[in-house]
């Protein structure tokens, strides 16, 4: 066993890995421990561990960095198969600041491994470069890289983390789990605090997400840029209790984009202040299945189609409140694709703005609406709701004082509360 307390490790280098230690096969604790300015020239630039039970508290971990993995800690296995020994971290408070790698800017955690942070702090950590998302083998997380592993988050804070893709976390086929916590202020050109692909699961709450950015700084553009919070494909994103607050992308999903996903968002979720292009706050894609419940979507701003953008798949929103969003088109959701089916239920949607379709544009598609109410939504064509060559039903539903407004070319509005151009629209109690 190895103990360490109390020290500083300052100005170590290696050639290989491990710019202060090296650890393999054994049980090791730190405490209260300073890592500043180690280097490695491979992966680990003050810790390299492999097969390894690491706990600790209290431990800083100061620009730091590695040419590879891991500017602060590497967090390896050995063996394969049934005669794989993988490291298991646990550490308490402390902090990660400044620390800089190729991938993992402060931490990478690699096959089989598990790390668990707890009220620690991520500050200003960054990876070197844009590098290939496919490779598989981490070109991401500006605070953590995870692949094939799992990492818990628990009631921390993270600000000012940056990388081509997931500012704080990138994740490859590995399962996050985060709980309480701070995540500010942290940049990526996919998935501002987390990027996760290849049937990644992410599960959060109770945390607080605000400042957060995706911004478009590659030429190859697709509609898999964005996610100022999320961007994530394949498996699964659940989120309760917590609030997205601000978050904005260049391009799709101010919040969160998903492509081909398991998304669900309840339990008093508040997504407000998002700013972006198409899906300002929300963009699913890919034959997403996504339950949104019992939250709130205020105050988020599209400059194209939806706050919330829904192309193909299921999406299934239920007591949901959604209160001044504003879009050109769609100014909460924008819903289309042939095989896209839409169901609203006990859901009150009220002084939202576009151009088409005040709350709902309907392109493509089916979608029901059940028990609800839409008050006080403008729009030119349909102040409330707008339909086009799609199928909407309507079911004991209330329109009160929507409105279809004359534009600044001076084009009278059409349909107060519905508009409709091709498709059907059908209602009963209303």
């Amino acid at each position: 066993i190895l103990n360490i307390q109390g020290v500083m490790f300052e100005g170590n280098s290696v050639t290989g890995h491990g710019g202060a230690i090296y650890a393999s096969d054994t049980e090791m604790t730190l405490n209260n421990t300073t890592f500043l300015h180690n280097s490695a020239a491979n992966n680990g630039g003050a810790m390299y561990i492999v097969a390894v039970n690491l706990s600790g508290k209290d431990n800083i971990f100061t620009e730091n960095s590695a040419v590879n993995h891991g500017g602060a800690i590497y967090v390896n296995y050995t063996g394969s198969g049934e005669n794989r020994v993988a490291s298991v971290v646990d550490l308490t408070d402390g902090s990660f600041e400044g620390n800089t790698a190729m991938a993992g800017g402060a931490v990478s955690i690699r096959t089989s491994c598990k790390a668990t942070f707890t009220g620690t702090s991520f500050v200003n950590n960054s990876v070197t470069g844009y590098a290939d998302e496919n490779d598989g083998d981490g070109d991401g997380g500006g605070a953590i890289y995870v692949g094939f592993g799992e990492l818990t988050l628990n009631n921390v804070t993270a600000t000012g983390n940056t990388a081509g893709f997931g500012g704080v976390v990138d994740a490859f086929v590995s399962n996050v789990t985060v709980s309480g916590g701070t995540y500010s202020s942290n940049e990526a050109t996919d998935g501002g605090v987390f990027y996760a692909k290849s049937g990644s699961n992410i599960t959060i709450s109770n945390a607080t997400f605000t400042g957060n950015k995706s911004t478009y700084i590659n030429t190859d553009v697709n509609s898999n840029k964005g996610g100022g919070v999320v961007n994530v494909s394949g498996g699964s994103l659940t989120m309760s209790k917590v609030v997205l607050d601000g978050n904005i992308t260049d391009y799709y999903g101010g919040a969160v984009l998903a492509n081909g996903t398991q998304v669900t968002i309840k339990d008093g979720c508040e997504i407000k202040n998002s700013q972006g292009k198409t899906g300002a706050a929300l963009y699913f894609k890919g034959g997403c299945t996504v339950i949104i419940e019992n939250s709130s979507i205020t105050d988020n701003v599209a400059t194209g189609n939806g706050v919330v953008y829904q192309n193909s798949g299921t999406l299934t929103i239920t007591n949901v409140t959604a209160t001044g969003n504003e879009a050109v088109s769609g100014g909460v959701l924008f819903a289309s694709g042939n095989s896209t089916n839409v169901t609203i239920s006990g859901c009150d949607w009220n002084n939202n703005t576009a151009a088409v379709g005040g709350a709902i544009h309907l392109g493509n598609g089916t979608m029901h609406v059940i028990g609800s109410s839409f008050s006080a939504n403008s729009a030119r064509l349909g102040g409330a709701i707008y339909v086009t060559v799609a199928q909407l039903q309507i079911e004991n539903v209330i329109f009160t004082n929507n409105t279809a407004t004359v534009d600044d070319a001076g084009q009278n509005g059409n349909g107060g509360a519905i508009c409709i151009s091709g498709g059907t629209v059908t209602g009963t109690g209303n």
